[in-house]
């Protein structure tokens, strides 16, 4: 005759569902990682330099110039030495521009160098070395302005136009001003190569 013992009954069914538990937890999907997760960081390192025929010899190194990367918005300054760094930064295609003031990029096609900047292209892991930006000095509209009896006129305001084509028609677009000093003389930098109207 066989004893049947109280709780023996319980404990025997309580093992398969426990293990049944166990087995649907390791079953539960875990999160997918991000498409940078695992890709080894990549980085750019360069210089800024003042290029053209004055700087041909041994280019001028620009310190303080801003250096911006997109996608990302990634912004650094180089440093004494014109150089900068930017770092931890995934695989991918990349415009890096490039500013400073009194100057502008000097365009170089064959480098891929436009007013915009320059386009690189990242691997995993890559440390693109070597980059070299280069500046050249703004154009600058420089003059005087008299009065009606040939006076030089002190306080004038002087503004540079540059044309704009809208669907409304021609425009033009004040892109730079500035004030005459006490002998009348003005000087209006920072701007693009263009045609620009003055008044």
């Amino acid at each position: 005759m066989l004893n049947h013992q109280p709780g023996h009954g319980c404990l025997l069914h309580m093992f398969p569902m426990l293990w049944l538990a166990v087995w649907l937890a390791g079953m539960q999907v875990r999160p997918a990682p991000r498409p940078d997760a695992g890709s080894a960081r990549a980085s750019i390192e360069g210089v800024v330099v003042r290029a053209g025929a004055a700087a041909a010899a041994a280019p001028e190194r620009l310190a303080d110039s801003r250096v911006e990367l997109k996608p990302g918005n990634l912004t650094v300054f180089t440093n004494a030495l014109g150089a900068f760094t930017l770092r931890n930064l995934p695989p991918g295609t990349y415009t890096i521009s490039f500013t400073r003031e009194g100057f502008i990029p000097q365009e170089d096609h064959g480098r891929g160098i436009t007013i915009s900047g320059l386009s690189v292209t990242l691997a995993a892991g890559q440390t693109l070395k070597d980059i070299v930006l280069p500046m050249i000095p703004a154009p600058v509209i420089a003059g005087k302005v008299f009065d009606p009896r040939g006076e030089p006129l002190a306080a004038a305001l002087v503004r540079a136009y540059l044309r704009q084509y809208t669907p409304s028609g021609t425009q033009l677009k004040v892109v730079k001003k500035g004030m005459t000093n006490d002998m009348g003389e003005f000087r209006l930098f920072g701007l693009n190569f263009g045609e620009y109207f003055v008044s």
